[in-house]
């Protein structure tokens, strides 16, 4: 695969996936690296014309819309969306869902509006990505027509985000649990789940609602992806809006995601907003957000390694520290399942901040701190 992902184009690159449709292993990635390494100085050709690499068979040209709108269909209920006569406004981000997305939906009979449809290999000079900001005019048109949702994917699609009926963006962390209590509920699916270790807890209650078993990785769809292949695994998420499920490919797709919730919105005849307060009640209330902090250089970053290693908080916005997860970063846990992470980026001076609590007073607390100790204030 091509991607730059939901980055700027530069960030352009390849990607490998493997025959099972999932994200390649460290092993595999790296037997890779040293093989393009062996031959990066080797004096053979480099490049051939497209059309002498399609003759000799080293290029298949292949459609696979139908195997996947197949697929697909196999998952989604089509009918219980054509029954709630949906409007849905479909962003593309100029990306690889701009003729899946709104295709599907319109097969199930839903109103489409379509934005940045068109293909933009710059995607307007923007990160095509699915977070709050870049949707503002997904909002805005949602709003504007009063239609049911709005449905994003980015640049290869692979990540989803939603707009509400009222122009709301609902974070990743509530649909993954709100999308895990429809798949046991409606569909009658059980199994495990898989998240990664800064995804909300308020996935783990409703599993624990639903008597299901939580498995907990680090940052990055491979690690749950190899979950997904045992075929065990109701549903595997992360809070960055990556999600698969049982019987689909074990990477993640936002397309199923988006139709997910359609099928969700549909069955449920209300808004998200309302879906998810409904849960709340059974499960407990979630607050959760996530900043990114730059810092000057990777000094700082080693640095704050090793001040959380060597003297970590102990007590965070007046509660005592009961936990502390090194498995990616660090994850300070409290007593009352309050939690802060921090995670250090790997490829550039940047810190992300995550918190969670069921008080808004005390998250705003935990981000404050989280800041502080960043920059070497605690």
């Amino acid at each position: 695969m091509i991607t730059a992902s939901h980055n700027p184009p530069q960030y352009n690159g390849l990607k490998w996936t493997p025959f099972w449709g999932g994200p390649a292993t460290v092993e595999i990635t790296s037997d890779i690296e040293n093989f393009i390494s062996s031959v990066t100085n080797a004096d053979i050709d480099k490049s051939i014309p497209f059309k002498q690499g399609t003759f000799t068979k080293l290029v298949k040209e292949s459609d696979f819309r139908l195997s996947y709108f197949n697929q697909i269909k196999s998952l989604i209920d089509y009918k219980v969306i054509s029954r709630a006569k949906l409007k849905i406004a479909c962003d593309y981000n100029h990306g690889a869902a701009r003729n899946y997305l709104g295709d599907i939906l319109e097969k199930a009979n839903a109103k489409i509006i379509h934005l940045r449809k068109d293909r933009d290999v710059m995607f307007q000079g923007k990160s095509p990505d699915t977070d709050e900001n870049n949707l503002a005019e997904l909002s805005s048109v949602v709003k504007k027509n009063k239609l049911h949702l709005g449905l994003a994917t980015d640049g290869d699609a692979d990540r989803f985000g939603i707009i509400d009926s009222d122009g709301t963006w609902i974070s990743p962390n509530a649909l993954l649990a709100a999308i895990l209590h429809h798949l046991v509920t409606y569909k009658g699916m059980q199994g495990k789940v898989a998240r990664s270790v800064m995804t909300s807890s308020f996935v783990d209650a409703v599993a624990k609602y639903h008597g299901l078993e939580v498995r907990e990785t680090p940052v990055g769809f491979k690690y749950i992806g190899n979950f997904l292949r045992t075929g065990q695994y109701l549903l595997g998420g992360e809070e960055s809006a990556g999600l698969s499920i049982m019987g689909h490919v074990p990477e993640k797709d936002g397309i199923c995601a988006c139709l997910l919730v359609a099928e969700m919105v549909a069955v449920n005849r209300t808004n998200l907003k309302t879906i998810i307060q409904r849960l709340n009640k059974k499960v407990g209330i979630f607050l959760n957000r996530r900043l990114n902090i730059s810092v000057k250089n990777m000094y700082m970053l080693e640095n704050l390694i090793e001040r959380l290693k060597s003297n970590p908080p102990l007590k965070i916005a007046g509660d005592s520290v009961w936990r502390i997860n090194d498995m990616d970063g660090f994850k300070f846990i409290l007593k009352d399942g309050s939690w802060l992470g921090l995670r250090p980026s790997g490829t550039e001076p940047m810190v992300r901040i995550y918190a969670e609590s069921s008080n808004a007073s005390k998250l705003h607390k935990m981000l404050d701190i989280g800041k502080k100790i960043i920059l070497g204030k605690i």
